[in-house]
């Protein structure tokens, strides 16, 4: 009899995901001859000998590993697709003839313990994070997206209640992308690592408390890198957060150069996260403290009866822009002692004095083309998080925040231009040399999120594996 302290052995996980096809027809067709089943079990004896997922550690003990296999048995679950129906998928099952482990092989476009496939689960994602619906109205979306005979938006929202994803449930799906980062996700793909970034803080409030977001952004292919969810943006927050980027692979060490705004604590812990960089800091920063001081000028001038004039304030940002723009030490000195004399008291001589001190920021770029001028491409990316997050309303607190954070990002990453962009057709990780090989996105990820622990970083790995 079996004692009730007794504790049960912890059963072993041998789920193992393979690309297996597309779709779940591409799927079928394979199993259903025997000459396909081979194929299946040759795809399982390659990824054994490339240690993928929990081949790696599903074998018994002093199993020789001979990469031999046998079709075991199988078994049906369900999934659901976008549309709201269900479809049986056959699961198959294959036994090393070694040591008699039995293993399960999930088809890629199968998510364990989730019930949307992966091409519903992307096209939730495009819904939240590139047409910045809400949770709730992503699931109106799927509605109208069910809403074949056209018979009107609450005629569909009526007949679709039982099948559209609740708020909570896509909420799930979040979650599940964003145990992934982004920067895993690109190593993952082959993607070399950055040497030159642009790097800021996204200020958020989530539940009436401050929160921040990191990012670390490769402008030439518009990839994102890193995102984090910190409470501050001190030197110590900001550094902790670098180190876990790096963390991720000793390849993500080698960041030369930077574009940053001019926040102190980031610039500090950018240097000692990396030693050797470069930091410029960002010319339209400079121009917008610019405008703010200015903006102070005019109203001092305004009250004292002598207002400036359209032709002055012309002269006064060209002046300005002109050293920013100097492409020697010789001319960047020339440009300030021709700036007009205005600057030489407050409120814009605190302007003038920038210009002195941070010389070597603003004129980085003439020493090292890679770096970025301007970090408009990160500015502007990090609107639709704003957006996004205002749709949102909360991300429910910091473990949360960070999956939410993390699957924007990779959303962001592998969401093709669309058509009249100047990259139509291309997502960021492909214009950084990611090959999809043809295999939708979302099953990319879940191949990664599935074999991360095992999964050699190296250009060409995930492709063997498929």
């Amino acid at each position: 009899m079996t004692s009730v302290n007794e504790t049960k052995q912890k059963r072993q996980n041998r789920t193992v995901t393979l690309y297996l096809g597309n779709t779940l027809a591409e799927y079928q067709e394979m199993i259903s001859t025997e000459e396909g089943m081979q194929t299946l079990i040759q795809q399982v004896e390659t990824a054994d000998s490339l240690n993928w997922g929990h081949l790696a550690d599903g074998h018994h003990e002093g199993c020789p590993r001979r990469l031999r296999f046998t079709h075991h048995d199988g078994y049906a679950r369900w999934t659901k697709h976008f549309d709201g129906t269900q479809e049986l998928v056959t699961i198959i099952r294959v036994r090393c003839l070694d040591c008699e482990a039995v293993f399960t092989i999930q088809p890629s476009f199968i998510v364990r313990y989730k019930r949307y496939d992966t091409d519903a689960m992307e096209k939730f994602m495009v819904l939240l994070f590139i047409t910045e619906d809400s949770y709730r109205m992503a699931g109106v979306g799927q509605a109208l997206g069910m809403d074949t005979h056209q018979e009107g938006t609450w005629v569909a929202l009526e007949k679709a209640g039982q099948d559209a994803i609740s708020p909570t449930s896509l909420w799930g799906l979040v979650q599940w992308l964003g145990q992934l980062s982004p920067a895993q996700l690109n190593l993952a793909l082959g993607v070399e690592p950055p040497t030159h970034i642009i790097e800021d803080e996204k200020h958020m409030k989530e539940c009436g408390e401050k929160v921040y977001v990191p990012i670390v952004y490769a402008p030439k292919e518009a990839l994102i890198w890193w995102t984090d969810y910190i409470d501050s943006v001190s030197e110590d927050s900001l550094l902790s957060s670098l180190e876990r980027f790096k963390a991720i692979s000793e390849r993500l060490a080698h960041i030369v150069g930077a574009n940053v705004d001019g926040w102190d604590p980031a610039q500090k812990a950018l240097q000692k996260a990396f030693p050797e960089i470069t930091l410029a800091e960002c010319h339209l920063h400079a121009m917008i403290k610019l405008g703010q001081h200015l903006a102070t000028f005019k109203r001092q001038r305004k009250a004292m009866g002598q207002p400036v004039s359209e032709q002055e304030e012309t002269q006064i940002r060209a002046a300005f822009i002109r050293v920013l723009q100097a492409p020697t030490p010789t001319a960047y000195q020339k440009a300030l002692d021709d700036l007009p004399s205005v600057f030489d008291n407050e409120p814009l001589a605190s302007r003038k004095d920038s210009l002195v001190t941070k010389q070597a920021l603003f004129q980085a770029w003439t020493t090292d083309a890679k770096l970025a001028v301007v970090s408009t491409p990160l500015d502007q990316c990090m609107k639709f998080l704003n957006r996004k997050q205002d749709n949102m309303q909360t991300l429910h607190g910091p473990k949360s925040g960070l999956a939410t954070v993390n699957a924007w990002a990779i959303t962001r990453n592998c969401w093709r231009f669309l058509k009249g962009a100047l990259r139509a057709g291309l997502s960021p990780l492909e214009l950084a040399g990611a090959n999809f090989l043809g295999i939708p996105w979302m099953q990319l990820v879940n191949l990664v999120l599935c074999a991360w622990s095992t999964l050699a970083l190296a250009a060409g790995a995930l492709t063997i594996s498929t």
